[in-house]
């Protein structure tokens, strides 16, 4: 095996998704940093994007996805500030911020899926808060919540294929607990 490429920068990178984000049919390449930037490379390498998020604040999260079939791109960010962040990424790499939702403490995980079977993607976040939130993706605003006395260390979606009104989020508490949601 050998290196075919490499970027240096002055900061750590935190994490990486891919996807076709200019709609050429190629996946790119998201990396995004401890300083709250995000960088955009071609498979081949070349930096296509930089640009600063959040101020020198670490970007724990990224969902790069449609929130419904004919939706364009959207990056859903969150990271140490507690801001959860969704803008609408179009094919020349133009982010546009769409809105926020912020949390009392750092976003720990981000989850997209279709809860309720209204054919649209919400969100799914949990934060140091100790709070588990589903949230509208197409505003922000709050659609269920539950909170865990000593907070959240991971959650996931089990998604029934026939129906999505049976989806369920299973969510696993500091506290030793494992809850169940529908």
């Amino acid at each position: 095996i050998q290196k075919i490429w490499d970027y240096k920068c002055d900061e750590q990178f935190l994490g990486l998704e891919l996807g076709d984000l200019t709609n050429n049919n190629k996946q790119e390449i998201i990396a995004f940093s401890k300083s709250g930037k995000i960088y955009i490379f071609s498979l081949d390498g070349r930096l296509l994007f930089e640009n600063e998020i959040t101020e020198n604040t670490p970007i724990w999260n990224l969902i790069i996805d449609e929130i419904d079939e004919a939706d364009s791109k959207k990056l859903i960010i969150g990271g140490l500030d507690g801001l959860l962040r969704i803008f609408d990424l179009n094919p020349s790499l133009t982010l546009n911020p769409l809105w926020a939702h912020q949390f009392g403490a750092s976003i720990s995980g981000i989850l997209l899926s279709d809860i309720n079977g209204d054919g649209l993607k919400e969100i799914i976040a949990y934060s140091l808060d100790k709070s588990l939130r589903i949230l509208s993706a197409l505003d922000g605003s709050l659609i269920w919540g539950q909170s865990f006395e000593d907070g959240i260390s991971d959650a996931i979606i089990i998604k029934d294929a026939d129906n999505s009104d049976n989806n369920v989020i299973v969510a696993v508490g500091n506290d030793g607990t494992i809850r169940s949601f529908n």
